[in-house]
């Protein structure tokens, strides 16, 4: 059996060449081609920080590092083709990862199952919910590429969405939404109740940084919590929310949850 390094470096060249191989075309799009270049090895960081926190065996870190590396794939294509990273305005980059890897056939060194452990993965990485029929190894490989993925875009999206809040016309990366100065009923709803919001029925920019918000109950691990909490980066999204009467609730609601879920990480540590 190859080892960590025999499979992850080779893995990193192809994503690096890979990858690069949609810069050029013009200023904005290679803004967006290489946040998301430097998300996906963060990310792969975060799935190793993670798996380690949680004593996974050093062949279930590989994999978990694989799966952060990799889950991303398919927003090269869906960018250069589509300009946008609205899957609802052009295509699921979850699905066309997996056709992606699937074609060029980059996991030929690991066993079946492991194989459907990292496609099954970045499958769902971006589902809004995880299917109920996932199971076992499966499962818990699409829990931490979740949540891996939330908490890199919870640290290096505060600051884009700061500079647009204060100058859309300034950030070259893509937000996707208009700056309108309401948050939409439905969004804070479900965010109050704990419920993932649909992405269809964001309208505006702060819908979207609610939405953010709640990816906190959707947080499936506790060292996934207790890195969300040390990282200081939901109080730096808050701060970017005005406090209008329905956002004070809803950031009370947020707190308070993200607080008790570090008491009893904590009390069970």
């Amino acid at each position: 059996m190859k080892t960590t390094l025999q499979l992850m470096d080779p893995l990193q060249r192809w994503f690096d060449r890979y990858s690069r191989g949609y810069l050029g075309e013009d200023d904005r799009l290679d803004a967006n081609i290489r946040y998301k270049q430097h998300h996906s090895t963060r990310t792969r960081q975060q799935m190793r920080s993670l798996a380690q926190q949680l004593q996974w065996s050093q062949r279930e870190i590989l994999l978990a590092e694989v799966i952060g590396l990799l889950h991303d794939v398919g927003r090269f294509e869906q960018l250069r083709c589509h300009r946008t990273y609205n899957d609802h305005q052009s295509l699921d980059h979850g699905i066309l990862a997996v056709e992606i890897l699937t074609q060029k056939n980059l996991l030929e060194h690991f066993s079946p199952t492991e194989k459907d452990w990292i496609l099954t993965a970045i499958r769902y990485h971006n589902a809004r919910c995880l299917p109920n029929s996932l199971q076992g190894d499966s499962l818990k490989y699409a829990q931490l590429i979740r949540d891996a993925d939330k908490l890199d875009i919870f640290v290096s999206c505060t600051a884009i969405y700061q500079r647009y809040h204060n100058d859309p016309d300034a950030v070259a990366l893509e937000v996707g939404f208009p700056l309108k100065p309401y948050c939409t009923p439905e969004v804070v709803e479900a965010t109050l109740t704990g419920k993932s919001v649909e992405y269809r029925v964001l309208q505006t920019f702060y819908d979207c940084l609610v939405m953010q918000l709640g990816w906190v109950f959707d947080l499936n691990f506790s060292v996934s919590l207790a890195a969300l909490k040390t990282s200081g980066a939901l109080e730096e999204l808050m701060e970017i929310i005005p406090d209008w009467p329905q956002m004070h609730e809803v950031k009370a609601v947020v707190r308070h949850y993200l607080d008790q879920a570090a008491k009893q990480t904590a009390s069970v540590s």
